[in-house]
């Protein structure tokens, strides 16, 4: 049996009782395979007000959900704010592909189609089940995102920014996100070619001034 998305199996108390939660799932994959996953869950201050009767304090609120149990080895949470809501973050590294596979392993209600990097050829295939009785399909909504290595190619995604792709998911459905992405397209570009640019300039230089001085020597050689 698969376990609850880290940090709502921390919440899960919370989720109950509370009548409106949303959160966000962010993965971020690097040209290496490397990256993280973040799972976050934001409270209104009404909410932050019920978990504080429950024994947590504003001050120290993911605190309290990381003593609840539930998050990964090497996981790391922090509070933030983000404007009127206060925002529970967990963190869990991977080194590999198969790491972020285990990771969302850990997770309740993922399938993984297909997650290959290869040639440079990205290739992200997810299904996401919110349709059942637990506590993803509790929440208010999920935003799904990614961030890919390289540059963006097919996706489904509801909205794209960047390398970042966002899918936008209601509780009680099903659905499938795919995204491509090329690895080695940002390999020479923006900075790269400045840089590239640069050192070609340079060589043009040297080697103007290089037949310069030739030519110099020789002509001079002639008039002696």
């Amino acid at each position: 049996m698969k376990k609850n998305i880290p940090l709502l199996t921390a919440l899960a108390v919370a989720v109950l009782l509370l009548s409106a939660c949303t959160a966000q799932i962010t993965t971020s994959v690097k040209s290496d395979g490397s990256g993280n996953v973040q799972t976050a869950i934001g409270f209104t201050a009404d909410e932050v007000k019920t978990l504080e009767g429950m024994g947590a304090t504003s001050t120290d609120l993911c605190s309290f959900a990381d003593q609840q149990g539930g998050l990964p080895a090497g996981a790391t949470i922090q509070q933030e704010q983000r404007g009127d809501e206060t925002w529970c973050v967990a963190t869990v590294p991977f080194t590999d592909l198969s790491g972020l596979q285990s990771a969302y392993n850990d997770m309740q209600g993922i399938t993984i189609n297909q997650l290959d990097l290869t040639d440079g050829k990205f290739v992200y295939d997810v299904t996401l089940d919110m349709s059942g009785g637990d506590q993803v399909s509790s929440l208010v909504g999920l935003s799904w995102q990614l961030s890919v290595p390289g540059k963006v190619g097919s996706n489904n995604a509801d909205s794209v920014n960047g390398s970042t792709l966002t899918w936008d998911l209601k509780p009680g459905v099903s659905r499938t996100l795919h995204a491509e992405s090329d690895a080695n397209a940002g390999l020479f570009s923006g900075s790269t070619w400045l840089y590239i640019g640069g050192g070609v300039l340079c060589c043009l230089c040297l080697t103007v001034l290089i037949v310069i001085v030739v030519v110099v020597v020789l002509v001079t050689r002639r008039k002696k």
